[in-house]
């Protein structure tokens, strides 16, 4: 295709997993390109990650990182394209800068960009670059759009299932997951009888009970569970818009979607209502009478069928 053969280079090799990509397509990806490269006898080292190529920050890519940092050992960067270089333009000149110094080519299965030699090459790579750019950022708006009508439905669009439940990849919505929502139901009912988030979490604790990352229960964490609308049958899902402020990019909610009765509820609504009225009433429900307090200590702790 190019006439250009029998060159040492850095095979950069790039697969975003939330675009829905694995494994395979990476795979696939390495194999056109050795391919490729025999074909025209070009050598190379091999850089590959996993990670969305319209990343704001280089440090967000630490192969790209490292193949940038020994590019003078080489003569080209081999991509199955030039948007798996990167997406972003920021970054796509900071790789054009390092060529153009290094003089080194950036070589596809169908374009050369010989940034140091040839002007035109160099318009071509920043019109293919915005290009880039714009189809993420479209793709990003289209996936947004796509996300909001899906959590509308009441489908789990973000995140991992909150605990008790689990996300069934056909109906895309949250399902009880019994061995987890018995626990939940237990902290509702230990709540509502006066105990406080701390009190709780040591008694969990105690009984050797974890939470879904086999971590001990923190209060913060019983706070989490008891105010979280999922467990009511609820689906909330806040649309966010990356703004930046000097130098420190920050999420802002722009919309917030609420759902009821988007999947089963592990606690009725009037039980969860009536739980975080006495959380506000109780400043977060951090204390108790020392009379209710010794009761609660009179009573025997709950074996681990209590939670099931």
């Amino acid at each position: 295709m190019n006439g250009i053969t029998g060159i040492f280079g850095a095979l950069y090799l790039r697969i975003s997993r939330s675009k829905g990509e694995n494994k395979d397509t990476l795979q696939n990806h390495r194999e056109l390109m050795e391919e490729f490269c025999r074909e025209h006898d070009y050598t190379f080292e091999v850089y590959e990650e996993i990670v969305s190529g319209g990343k704001q920050q280089l440090e967000a890519r630490p192969q790209l990182q490292k193949l940038l940092r020994n590019l003078g050992r080489y003569q080209a960067i081999f991509a199955v394209s030039l948007d798996r270089l990167s997406r972003n333009g920021m970054i796509s000149q900071i790789i054009k800068k390092e060529c153009i110094e290094h003089d080194v080519k950036i070589i596809t299965p169908t374009q050369v960009f010989d940034l140091a030699g040839s002007e035109a090459s160099r318009h071509l790579y920043d019109i293919s670059s915005l290009y880039a750019s714009m189809e993420y950022e479209m793709i990003g708006r289209r996936t947004k759009v796509n996300k909001m009508q899906r959590a509308r439905r009441g489908e789990h669009v973000s995140g991992r299932a909150a605990y008790g439940y689990w996300r069934n990849p056909d109906t895309r919505k949250l399902e009880i997951y019994e061995p987890e929502a018995g626990m939940v139901r237990y902290i509702f009912k230990l709540y509502l009888r006066g105990l406080s988030c701390r009190k709780i979490a040591d008694r969990l604790n105690g009984d050797g009970l974890k939470t879904q990352q086999l971590h001990d229960f923190l209060p913060i964490t019983i706070q989490q569970i008891l105010r979280n609308p999922v467990y009511k049958g609820t689906l909330v899902f806040h649309n966010r818009q990356r703004i930046k402020k000097g130098q420190v990019y920050h999420y802002k909610i722009v919309e917030t979607i609420v759902t009821e009765d988007a999947h089963p509820a592990i606690i009725p609504v009037e039980e969860w209502e009536r739980a975080n009225w006495y959380k506000m009433e109780r400043g977060g429900g951090q204390t108790l009478s020392p009379a209710r307090d010794q009761q609660i200590k009179r009573e025997p702790p709950c074996s681990k069928t209590c939670y099931s």
